[in-house]
């Protein structure tokens, strides 16, 4: 089976899994290619988001170590808007690395389904191309999950807390974060590929949003459920590797909140995200494909007409 058979058209009626077999499949063949197009990018964006962890540890660090001082130096609002800076300027570094890398691999199916070698460096020069289409998009869609994440937390969170307190059951902390998650990725999705539309078609902000909305039609589940398999496989890969590092090789317990799965889950899931940004640059090929095609069918039938 050629690359272009591989993500062809009749993986439309397919699902979601078959979707990722296809992807992963195309990945193996191109291995060099996809890692080069996504390790580097999401290494970089862990080491911004590393170092942003870092410089918030520090802050927590200067605070006096008696309880009542802490509370009184973190209602000092200077403290509180620093903290809540770098937090948002780590993840904002990790989410435009992911972009780029993405919007990079887009590049790479489309050069493959035109059965032409795809180069890394020649996706990253046609992506750089337009940066400030590139940074004004992601950059929406960042504040825009950034804005989704406080609202759906808070929802969440009172959820949790009715949950507990009528039917006196725990819900595991990271079973409410994924289902966090899986809302938030349920209403940005349909406009993800608003990336690849704006950086490689030249489109504002508006218009990109509108195509992409567009090109996932009826794709949305699919879309989820690349997400949701890819995110779960590589949280449980992530978790087997950490657990050998800190239990089974020096018998310490697992430190989740500092370094731990969470670290351990951005580093192998530069070795996942090509194959569900795989799946995301096919959607944008066929769609791209299908509005193509209904755009000459209506021009024939207004030429049509008009010979009429």
């Amino acid at each position: 089976m050629t690359d272009r058979e591989l993500l062809g058209p009749e993986l439309n009626q397919a699902g979601t899994h078959a979707v990722i077999v296809h992807a992963a499949s195309l990945y193996r063949r191109h291995f060099r290619l996809f890692a080069s197009l996504v390790v580097l990018p999401t290494f970089a964006g862990t080491f911004l988001l590393a170092l942003s962890r870092i410089a918030i540890f520090q802050i927590r660090n200067s605070l006096p170590s008696d309880l009542a001082s802490q509370l009184r130096a973190i209602r000092t609002t200077y403290i509180v808007l620093e903290i809540g800076a770098i937090n948002v300027a780590g993840f904002l570094g990790l989410w435009l690395c992911w972009a780029f890398a993405f919007a990079s691999v887009t590049v790479a199916i489309n050069t493959i389904l035109r059965e032409v070698e795809a180069d890394a460096e020649d996706c990253f020069s046609q992506v750089r191309e337009h940066p400030g289409r590139f940074l004004v998009t992601s950059g929406y869609l960042f504040f825009k999950m950034l804005f989704l994440s406080y609202v759906v937390g808070i929802v969440g969170f009172l959820w949790w807390t009715t949950i507990t307190d009528h039917f006196e059951l725990q819900p595991h902390a990271y079973v409410v974060s994924s289902v966090i998650v899986l809302i938030i990725a349920a209403l940005t999705l349909p406009f993800l590929l608003a990336l690849p539309v704006a950086t490689l078609e030249n489109r504002g902000l508006v218009a990109s949003l509108k195509r992409s909305f567009a090109l996932t039609e009826g794709k949305s589940l699919v879309m989820l459920g690349l997400f949701f398999e890819t995110e779960i496989s590589a949280y449980l890969f992530s978790w087997i590797l950490n657990w050998l590092v800190y239990r089974g090789f020096t018998g310490q317990g697992i430190p989740i909140f500092y370094g731990g799965v969470f670290y351990f889950q951005l580093i192998v899931s530069a070795f996942f995200q090509p194959i569900v940004m795989i799946g995301f640059a096919w959607i944008y090929a066929m769609g791209v494909q299908s509005l193509q095609r209904s755009e000459d069918a209506n021009d024939a039938g207004l030429q049509g007409s008009h010979a009429i």
